[in-house]
């Protein structure tokens, strides 16, 4: 598969890999359902409904008051051989809330460069906020940003709408690179050439497809999670992993690691662990007609502690995560998939070609 094929398969699974984790209507299922013991039908219903969704050539999804939530303190402390101490803290918030986003791809199976056609747009409200202290001296910055953005394409051009999306940044201290890059190059409507070559169509060719395949039909394959018949040809496959599982993996079934000082290592000791009321939950709903949805919630809370000697001077640092998330994708099929075009295509300058 050339490398423009990949990143073309990457970009389309990019939505299903941002989809993730707690217990909300993300991850709702429809009345419960009866749990399945023999799996095997279902699991060749779960193919059939990807071959499907690949096969129309078209693919819609959409994605409705989605939000990540992330916030941590750390405290470090650094201590000498003479016993001077150096502490520092930072304070993190970082929110992002009112997440819509909504695509759409048709021509993903033809030949035809003509037939191809596709919109994604998307908003949201990102809140930052960061906090620190190091040896007495103490910064602070706080932003609050919204925008949204419009990306439509057909065989010809390719327009971005970035002109309501060129300020949105976490916090200005975090996000002033950024700011400065996207300020003046990105802050009007621009198109460009789409280009798409023969030789790289179609867009989801059968190699393409049969790794997608592969990488759904292995999600049956967690022993953790259940398939669910909810009737109407409707079906659901589902998982959730508590704290402690998720200790466990992260750490390799230990909750600590430790190396001994030598001569030319540093004594190192580090733990990760998530607390008990932490909750990750994934959840696939689909029939005969393809996906209906892919979900993930969750909260987690997680504490970190390392601590390192090196050359006499002791550092230990102890921080504390939290994250609050949902997301869920619900797609449509077919005829029901609509791409979005621009209305306003003179106001858009050209910027080159993107050579698909």
């Amino acid at each position: 598969m050339s490398m423009k094929k990949k990143s073309i398969l990457l970009l389309a699974a990019l939505p299903l890999c941002l989809a993730s984790c707690g217990t909300d209507s993300a991850v709702a299922l429809p009345n419960n359902g009866t749990v399945i013991t023999d799996t095997t039908a279902v699991k060749k219903q779960l193919a059939q409904s990807i071959e499907t969704e690949v096969d129309t050539g078209a693919l819609g999804f959409s994605i409705d008051n989605a939000h990540f939530n992330l916030g941590m303190t750390m405290e470090n402390n650094m201590t000498s051989t003479d016993n001077t101490a150096v502490k520092s803290t930072m304070e993190y918030q970082y929110n992002v809330t009112d997440v819509t986003l909504k695509g759409a791809m048709k021509g993903l199976k033809s030949t035809n460069a003509s037939d191809i056609a596709g919109s994604l747009t998307g908003s949201a409200k990102i809140k930052g906020s960061v906090k620190i202290n190091a040896g007495g001296a103490s910064a602070e910055d706080n932003k609050e940003e919204s925008g949204a953005f419009g990306i439509y394409f057909d065989h010809a051009y390719t327009y971005f709408d970035l002109s309501n999306f060129a300020d949105l940044t976490a916090s200005s201290s975090i996000g002033a690179n950024a700011s400065a890059a996207l300020s003046g190059s990105v802050s009007s409507k621009i198109k460009t050439v789409s280009n798409f070559a023969k030789a790289n169509l179609p867009l989801v060719s059968e190699e393409s497809y049969n790794s997608l395949l592969e990488w759904f039909t292995k999600t049956g394959e967690n022993e953790e999670g259940e398939f669910r018949d909810h009737g109407n040809n409707t079906y659901s496959y589902s998982f959730t992993m508590d704290g402690d599982t998720i200790t466990e993996n992260i750490n390799g079934n230990t909750k600590s690691t430790t190396t001994e000082e030598t001569s030319y290592l540093p004594s190192v000791s580090n733990s990760l662990t998530a607390s008990k009321d932490t909750s990750l939950t994934y959840a696939i709903i689909f029939n005969d007609e393809g996906l209906v949805s892919v979900g993930f919630a969750g909260k987690v809370g997680v504490e970190v502690k390392n601590s390192s000697t090196v050359a006499g001077y002791t550092t230990s640092t102890n921080a504390n995560v939290t994250i609050d998330l949902s997301v869920k994708l619900s797609f449509t099929h077919g005829k029901n998939v609509v791409v979005e075009t621009v209305s306003d295509p003179d106001q858009y300058t050209f910027q080159g070609g993107l050579g698909i």
